[in-house]
């Protein structure tokens, strides 16, 4: 499963659209951070060897107001680059800067209750 864009219209808030997945990572991005191009080929690394798992990333650049209203609705400090593991549209693993890479990712899978469908 490739990695995406997260959109978020009046037709299709964000929160609803990953709030219907039993398991998704959010990532945050920034275009011109070395840290973030470092952390987007660790993702993409993971994206590859676990396709399964949705992954959408949002540009903070681009994105700032998205960016933003995630920060506020999951409680969770914009960091970029961060990872965000959400069950069911709820945060239950988060990581930011170099923390952000395909082992972490991975192993932080493991550590959880396995979602509901």
């Amino acid at each position: 499963m490739p990695i995406t864009t997260l959109q978020h219209t009046t037709d299709a808030p964000w929160h609803e659209q990953v709030g219907e997945l039993p398991l998704t990572i959010l990532y945050k991005h920034s275009p011109t951070c070395e840290l973030s191009g470092m952390a987007m080929h660790e993702v993409k690394q993971f994206s590859a060897e676990h396709g399964e798992v949705p992954i959408f990333m949002v540009d903070v650049l681009s994105q700032r107001s998205l960016s933003n209203h995630i920060e506020a609705h999951l409680q969770i400090r914009h960091e970029s680059p961060q990872a965000i593991i959400l069950q069911h549209g709820r945060p239950v693993w988060n990581a930011s800067h170099r923390r952000v890479n395909s082992a972490g990712l991975a192993n932080a899978l493991t550590q959880l209750p396995l979602p509901k469908d």
